[in-house]
């Protein structure tokens, strides 16, 4: 069975992205259907110092299923441009985020997602 880290790392995995598509559309098309929260820096990117961005409403986007591979992974620059253009705050919180990060000590600990799901379950209205 995986370590505590894992299982907790899984679970706040599991809670941005109920956060993020809690609107209940794609933030670009505006699709109800098959939602998922697309990381702007990716998941593999979010390590070292960025790695609690992995976990931040900031860094993610709701979109569906025809948009999020296709946009969000496959046509990186036009998802870029999107971004720039429609969620400008959010462009901007990201480039701050990746531009003050050294990429040194790592954020990875039991206490860390431990607070990060106490966070996201209290955003929820789920018990801490």
């Amino acid at each position: 069975s995986p370590n505590p880290v894992s299982r907790a790392e899984a679970k706040a995995d599991g809670l941005i992205q109920q956060v993020v598509c809690r609107a209940g559309k794609c933030a670009v098309c505006g699709s109800t259907y098959n939602l998922s929260g697309h990381h702007v820096v990716r998941k593999a990117e979010c390590h070292g110092s960025l790695y609690l961005l992995r976990f931040h409403p900031m860094n993610l986007v709701c979109m569906c299923q025809y948009c999020h591979i296709p946009l969000g992974h496959e046509r990186r620059e036009e998802f870029d441009s999107w971004l720039m253009q429609n969620r400008t705050d959010q462009w901007e919180f990201i480039s701050t985020q990746t531009r003050e990060r050294d990429g040194g000590m790592t954020l990875r600990t039991l206490d860390n997602l431990e607070a990060i799901i106490a966070g996201l379950n209290g955003v929820l209205g789920l018990p801490q």
